[in-house]
């Protein structure tokens, strides 16, 4: 238990910052855009094991909480005539530490909506300085088709994304059309055949019924015991006493922890014992019995209700913070350590104070008057109850349904972002850069011409690209659950998308002219290549605040 509190506590907290810190301020260059965002995210769902140590102090609070009362069958004593409380209160250095955490929680979430707000703008910032030159090259590429078609064609020409300009939705025309997610066909980019699929039809009930085994089991798994503690020692047989010999054992549950920290505020009758423990049972309630269950309500509307591109990103952001804050596997993990080094860590504290007693108690054990588990001041014993296996199913069935509604989303916006028209993000600097190899190209091929020699300069304009492989998508992970779907699905019908294969094919073939093009043809011809650099595949939509950096987020 100490080493994990010293990783989660000591080690963790200040790691997540310096991360945090350091990913912030990296320059594109030495950091892309897409990487921030990822450990962004990752970052913040990692973020809730940093509360560890604060849930292995509620099980603490818990395991400690001891009353010892004075026997009724005893005739000479008096009813109540003692009452003995022994009890853990907590200080403000547990306070101080929720706080910070709680904290940096939030500023977590600041943190990745203002980098969505930076890449957004500078995408709108990069499409804008560069319309003049989309303007140049389709008129380029509408003389060239008017000189090889001799004829006038009043089209429009392809767009620099090698997809036609007419088939994604304009800007403004997206946000508005409301589109079912459960209704929509997924292409399968892995595959040999390049199909069309959709969601079987009973998988729909099966996820309502899924949400509502999720909320009863979340629900009975926070009334249902989730540990027990039974005390042992001499003050384990004093508790005995004062309940007629019964066994010293208490069962815990999520409810009853929270009744024992307003009794223990009640108790200590102090404003600032009032304050921190309310906040404890309230943080502590939320985040592993309300969070939950609202996260599959989302994950629900996100299916299965018509939404615009706008309210399903909304709908997104809201999944992520909750996903965020949802601490049932930190208090399932805080709960198993503690109830394992419970035993060890009593003896250590209180045993040690009673050394010169274990020749007394060893006379006592062979006498039969103690138990041998007994022979000793105070010790607790944890045990594991049913109630935490049933927060264990919870927790598998919540990410079960988390990852199948989280991927398809994902996939979905993958494909309808490649779709757009838009520039890169990722590609704000390239035109800055491209400039500036065009005018040294120029400044070059003026000085050879000047100095009357016929070499021509290499062409300094090709840029090399990264190959990025296709991420595991949703119809790799859940292939078992979706079927052949017909041409003209629902998704023809919102959207029209294009596969990964038709866009690879377009930036080969436009990285291929770019990099076999020179500058001898001087200013016009690296200015044209200049528009060929963008590689297809890597198009966004500039009014999404949804990026596809996110495409390998957890």
């Amino acid at each position: 238990m100490a080493i994990l509190i010293l990783i989660f506590s000591g080690i963790w907290p200040y790691t997540k910052q310096l991360i945090t810190l350091v990913v912030w301020f990296l320059p594109p260059s030495f950091l892309s855009v897409s990487k921030r965002g990822s450990i962004l995210l990752w970052v913040d769902w990692l973020a809730k094991w940093s509360m560890i140590d604060v849930f292995v102090i509620v099980v603490c609070l818990a395991a400690f909480r001891v009353t010892i009362t004075s026997p009724d069958q005893v005739a000479f004593l008096p009813p109540d005539f003692y009452v003995i409380d022994l009890l853990v209160v907590p200080m403000w250095g547990l306070y101080s530490n929720m706080t910070a955490q709680l904290v940096s929680q939030v500023s977590s979430h600041y943190i990745i909506y203002y980098h969505r707000q930076i890449v957004n703008n500078a995408a709108v910032v990069s499409s804008v300085s560069s319309s003049s030159l989309e303007e140049e090259e389709e008129e380029d590429q509408n003389n060239e088709q008017q000189l090889e078609r001799k004829q006038n064609s009043s089209s429009s020409s392809t767009s620099t994304c090698g997809i036609d300009s007419s088939s994604p939705p304009r800007e403004g025309e997206g946000d508005r059309t409301k589109y079912l997610l459960w209704k929509q066909d997924f292409r399968r980019p892995h595959s040999a055949v390049n199909r069309s699929v959709v969601v079987r039809t009973w998988v729909h009930p099966a996820m309502i019924l899924l949400s509502i085994l999720l909320a009863m089991v979340v629900i009975a798994g926070c009334i249902l015991p989730t540990f027990s503690i039974e005390i042992l020692g001499v003050i384990g047989v004093a508790v005995e006493s004062g309940q007629q010999f019964e066994e010293a054992k208490t069962y815990h549950s999520v409810i009853s922890i929270v009744a024992m920290l307003f009794e223990e505020a009640k108790f200590l009758d102090t404003p600032g014992d009032y304050i921190g423990l309310t906040v404890l049972s309230c943080l502590f309630l939320c985040t592993v019995l309300f969070i939950p269950i609202v996260q599959a309500m989302c994950l629900l509307v996100q299916w299965f209700l018509p939404l615009t591109r706008t309210q399903r990103t909304r709908i997104w952001v809201l999944n992520e913070i909750l996903q965020a804050w949802q601490y049932m596997e930190v208090y399932l993990l805080a709960l198993f350590v503690a109830s394992w080094q419970l035993g060890p860590v009593s003896q250590y504290l209180f045993n040690s104070q009673c050394k010169n007693l274990r020749g007394f108690f060893a006379q006592l054990v062979s006498y039969e008057i103690l138990k041998e588990e007994d022979a000793q001041c105070f010790g607790v014993q944890g045990a594991i109850e049913p109630g935490s296996f049933t927060l264990v199913a919870a927790a598998m069935l919540l990410a079960l349904l988390n990852s199948f509604v989280t991927k398809a989303t994902r996939q979905h916006n993958y494909y309808l972002e490649r779709s757009l028209p838009d520039v890169d993000v990722e590609d704000v600097h390239v035109h800055e850069d491209v400039h500036a190899d065009n005018d040294a190209e120029n400044n070059s091929n003026n000085h050879h011409h000047d100095s009357s020699t016929t070499t021509v300069a290499p062409s300094t304009t090709t840029r090399s690209t990264k190959l990025r492989p296709i991420p595991v998508m949703f119809t790799d992970t859940y292939r078992w659950l979706l079927r052949g779907g017909g041409e003209g699905g629902a998704a023809a019908a919102a959207i029209t998308t294009t596969t990964v294969e038709e866009v690879d094919t377009t930036h080969s073939m436009e990285a291929g002219r770019a990099s076999l093009s020179t500058t001898a043809d001087g200013k016009e011809g690296s200015f044209r290549n200049s528009r060929r650099l963008s590689p297809p595949s890597r198009t966004r939509n500039s009014r999404s605040s949804l990026q596809g950096e996110d495409v390998g987020a957890p």
